[in-house]
């Protein structure tokens, strides 16, 4: 759940005393080596946002990798002096390029002066082995040796124009790893960069070759359809494990190259290029609203093939839903079609749940043929499944289904799986204000997690119920942290053997998130860490329009190590100092500290 930036403007108003103190009145009134990999023996995986060339938004994305080629560095690299418009020198410092290279040997680091008020700047241009220029894609920095990722938006990136050539942003003067992943993946280690100078490198890829596709028949409506191109494991047609390839990767790691193509009213379309020897499963996304889908033959192919789309008819469901008796409590309840012959799980519902106390409209939506049940369940509802059915494309099947409460002796349960298999939490909570907080303030469990996803939340809606059913992902907890509106957190507290926790809850306040000065466009992600380690959550009003107090806020974001910027709240948190650690686009800055006071949003300024 990640949160879109406040508009700048809105955000350095904030960041002033004013801003602070009225926003704060509303909430608590009352050498560089050569790595390419492409061409024979890539393989690939599933990039979701992660990637080759960052598609429009209707395309996949992914990075993928191959064969190593060595060699000496390409021609065409090195340095060309700015002049300085900022009083910043344009030279290497005392000692030259080996005295700076010896100074940046662990990455770059901001150290005790800050940033440069005007970034450095890398040239990049990416050229196929036959001389032409690349034609998509996105460059890349990490400081030097560290791990890559799968989120370009910590980095520092820029997109390739014409003639292969891109303009990358750097944080400060030191050593980095410049990635490129489009056509193929090339990566040069240790480009040394100092301030108010560009450094200039090349990189050479393979040549690569394109997905082409036709339709066996005209489109329907007329419409463009978008298909995803998902590099996978070419041994088995699996998707890479999430941590076995990455979308933007480091000297150690293998990249993940996904692709995307459009198919347009014509019936046809062809992807960029993409490494040859690679293995694509090939998706074609399902439209709800569609009477026909697009099924690819083959499924799973190298660049250079050739797809036929064949158009074929989708079924029309209609489910109607009947609420008897009276359900409690009265919240929400979710509905979904569960394919039996092997094709996963399906939300009816559009917001992927229904309310007990409405009584619905029939859900009509178009579905892909084969063998199916529906399910349904609910806090306070008995669980249900109707008996299998078939749907059959260019025909309609109806279904009725009865939602009530469980009978005497019929428990209700809140996941389709089997409950005394699944993590339990004996909460007791102790600190709620007398006369209780408003029935918008939602209260949080937070827990730091051995592993990905390194963060876990729980939104527990019914604050009378002390046993609490939690996904697998928090078996391994053992401290958990509460929030309740913007008011009230709590300090870790231990996870018993027995899974019981006696959260005490304090009073609190929150930070706001003042940066010095505004980022620089492809500079990446500004992010801050706990220096305890512990996660940060975020805050945001609720959907309440301007007539908001602190117990209308609710769970934005939860991470270790979350984007921030002008205006982003911080909390809440109980009273006392916190440290944090600054990144920008992977560059260390120096770290901030503040101090949390009950009720108040204080300002944490984060020098840049």
């Amino acid at each position: 759940m990640r949160r879109a930036q406040r508009a700048l403007a809105a955000g350095a108003w904030l960041a002033t005393a004013a801003g602070t103190g009225f926003l704060a009145s509303l909430l608590f009134r009352p050498a560089a080596g050569l790595v390419v990999v492409g061409g024979e023996g890539a393989d690939s995986r599933d990039g979701g946002a992660a990637g080759a060339p960052r598609a429009p938004s209707h395309g996949a994305q992914g990075g993928e990798s191959g064969r190593e080629a060595t060699g000496g560095p390409p021609t065409g690299e090195g340095r060309e002096s700015v002049p300085p418009s900022d009083g910043h020198p344009t030279a290497f410092p005392a000692g030259g390029p080996a005295a700076a290279g010896a100074a940046m040997a662990e990455g770059p680091d901001a150290g005790a002066g800050g940033m440069d008020e005007v970034p450095c700047w890398i040239e990049v241009r990416v050229t196929r082995e036959d001389g032409t220029a690349a034609e998509a894609g996105t460059v890349y920095a990490l400081p030097g040796g560290e791990p890559g990722t799968n989120d370009v938006g910590d980095l520092p990136q820029a997109d390739i124009t014409d003639g292969g050539l891109a303009r990358l942003p750097v944080p400060s003067e030191g050593s980095y790893d410049v990635g490129y992943i489009g056509e193929a993946h090339a990566l040069r280690t240790d480009v040394l960069v100092a301030r108010g100078e560009t450094a200039r490198i090349a990189l050479a890829i393979p040549a690569g070759r394109r997905f082409t596709f036709r339709c066996d028949k005209p489109i329907p409506d007329g419409r463009t359809w978008h298909v995803s191109l998902q590099h996978v494991a070419p041994e088995t047609g699996d998707a890479w494990a999430e941590d076995a390839r990455l979308g933007y990767p480091g000297r150690t790691e293998r990249p993940r190259m996904n692709g995307y193509a459009s198919v347009g009213p014509g019936g046809q379309g062809a992807s960029h290029p993409l490494p040859v020897g690679g293995a694509y499963r090939i998706v074609v996304g399902v439209d709800r609203q569609s009477s026909y889908r697009l099924d690819p033959e083959p499924a799973l192919a190298q660049p250079g093939a050739e797809v036929l789309l064949r158009v074929r008819p989708q079924a029309r469901l209609s489910v109607g839903v009947r609420i008897e008796g009276r359900p409690e409590p009265s919240g929400w309840f979710q509905l979904w079609l569960q394919r039996t012959d092997g094709g996963g799980r399906e939300a009816l519902a559009d917001q992927g749940s229904l309310r007990l106390t409405d009584q619905p409209a029939p859900i009509v939506r178009w579905a892909t043929p084969g063998k199916a049940r529906i399910g349904w369940h609910g806090y306070g509802i008995a669980p249900g499944t109707t008996d299998e059915f078939e749907l059959i494309g260019g025909r309609t099947v109806e279904k009725g289904i009865v939602v009530r409460p469980p009978l005497p002796g019929e428990a209700p349960v809140a996941q389709d799986r089997d409950a005394s298999a699944s993590p339990r939490l004996r909460v007791s909570v102790e600190g709620i204000p007398e006369g209780g907080v408003s029935e918008r303030a939602s209260l949080y469990l937070l827990a730091r997690l051995p592993g990905p996803p390194p963060v876990a939340d729980y939104n527990w809606h019914d604050r009378e119920q002390a046993d609490l059913e939690v996904s697998e992902e928090w078996k391994p907890v053992r401290q958990v942290l509460a929030v309740l509106g913007a008011r009230l957190a709590s300090d870790p507290t231990p996870v018993e053997a027995d899974g019981r926790v006696a959260i005490r809850l304090k009073a609190a306040g929150l930070l706001l998130a003042v940066p010095e000065r505004p980022a620089v466009s492809g500079l990446g992600a500004l992010t801050l860490e706990r220096e305890d380690g512990l996660p940060i959550p975020t805050a945001r009003p609720g959907n309440f329009g301007d007539d908001f107090t602190a117990d209308d806020w609710d769970l934005d974001l939860l991470e270790l190590q979350p984007h921030v910027g002008p205006g982003t709240i911080l909390g809440p948190f109980p009273e006392g100092t916190i440290r944090f650690r600054v990144r920008l686009g992977r560059v260390r800055l120096p770290g901030v500290a503040a101090t949390v006071k009950a009720g108040a949003l204080r300002p944490l300024v984060i020098p840049r």
